[in-house]
């Protein structure tokens, strides 16, 4: 293999350093490296920066040991990851099922923009370094939980989309408890003819990253997705639907249990 001059490489002293532990740890840290990063246009970690970060290494027999056990771990977690996909898929079909395909909308439901349904605000900044150690609060950015912290902003769960980079557009709804970074934005109001579970996965049909500014990276505000229409079927209908979601969370979690 070989990498280029984005990657930092780490190249373990066999008799000190399990590669397998190495690889745990890092992923165990990444939210911490993160916060290491410097730069205006996107984050860099430098190799001075990542020289004199701290490993704690118990010996390499008990490394190995530990790496195994984890190895283990990601393992039921991938099976789980599957399960989650799988329940994903039956809860689309579902949607469309109940609600046809939102583009072509064959069962002339009402439309209305989003601005006369929701309005967004902005999380609330929040480095990797300054999340309290020990926190057991959920922390969304755009690409989902990217930490836990001491405190929270939301007692309720909240329904957020990714507002800036990579993951711009993407929609996830909390944990109770929960902070949301200024990486996403947050439904702050909702029209009462729309249910939370409904307005989730329409904003998902919706694909709100074509909505996203072209500029150094992407970017969206209510200003750009509220315009965007989408199908308002009658509440009852909307609580069906919130019953197949329930349905499906049930099946995730009867099939996580089984993997334990």
């Amino acid at each position: 293999m070989a990498t280029n001059q984005g990657f930092k490489s780490f190249v373990p002293k066999a008799d000190e350093v399990d590669p397998d532990f190495l690889y745990h740890w890092l992923c165990a840290k990444r939210s911490y490296l993160e916060g290491l990063g410097n730069g205006a246009t996107f984050k860099e970690v430098s190799k001075a920066v990542v020289s004199r970060v701290e490993i704690a290494l118990p010996p390499v027999d008990e490394q190995r040991r530990i790496a195994f056990i984890l190895d283990k771990a990601s393992a039921i977690r991938r099976k789980r990851n599957e399960v989650v996909a799988l329940t994903e898929a039956f809860l689309r079909s579902a949607f469309l099922e109940m609600f046809g395909d939102p583009v072509t909308n064959p069962r002339r439901l009402e439309r209305r923009n989003l601005g006369s349904l929701i309005e967004v605000k902005s999380g609330d900044f929040l480095p990797a370094k300054a999340m309290g150690i020990g926190g057991r609060f959920a922390v969304y950015g755009g690409n989902g939980i990217n930490g836990r912290h001491t405190e929270f902003m939301f007692e309720e769960p909240q329904i957020v989309i990714g507002r800036v980079g990579v993951y711009c557009g993407a929609v996830h709804r909390t944990e109770p408890r929960s902070w949301v970074t200024d990486n996403a934005l947050y439904v702050a109001q909702m029209d009462q003819a729309l249910t939370p579970s409904y307005l989730e996965h329409a904003l998902r049909f919706a694909d709100l990253n074509q909505y996203a500014g072209q500029s150094a990276q992407p970017l969206i505000s209510g200003g750009r997705i509220y315009p965007v229409e989408i199908l308002v079927p009658p509440l009852d209908e909307q609580r069906r639907f919130e019953n197949a979601e329930r349905t499906q969370q049930r099946l995730r979690v009867h099939a996580g249990e089984g993997l334990v």
